[in-house]
């Protein structure tokens, strides 16, 4: 399993560096987590892009709508990978 993740860390890792963008913090979603969620919103001056490594693992609806009303109230782009 770990090895699993850790091939999967390295993968958006380098798609990262690809498009020549910097990997400001990573939010890890979880069920039943909004530990990252709630802290988005406060990281978002001077983030131009927010990616969504798998936005079918995004535990539910509400999570992904709130991600989406926060970029657009910091005129922030969400991009899914």
């Amino acid at each position: 399993m770990s090895e699993k993740i850790d091939d999967r860390l390295k993968e958006i890792h380098t798609y990262i560096k690809s498009m020549q963008w910097q990997l400001v913090e990573a939010v890890f979603d979880y069920k039943d987590s909004w530990d990252g969620l709630y802290t988005l919103s406060e990281k978002l001056k001077g983030i131009d892009i927010i990616l969504i490594y798998s936005i079918e693992s995004i535990s539910d609806d509400f999570a992904v709508e709130f991600i989406y009303k926060i970029a657009e109230n910091e005129n922030v782009v969400v991009k899914k990978y």
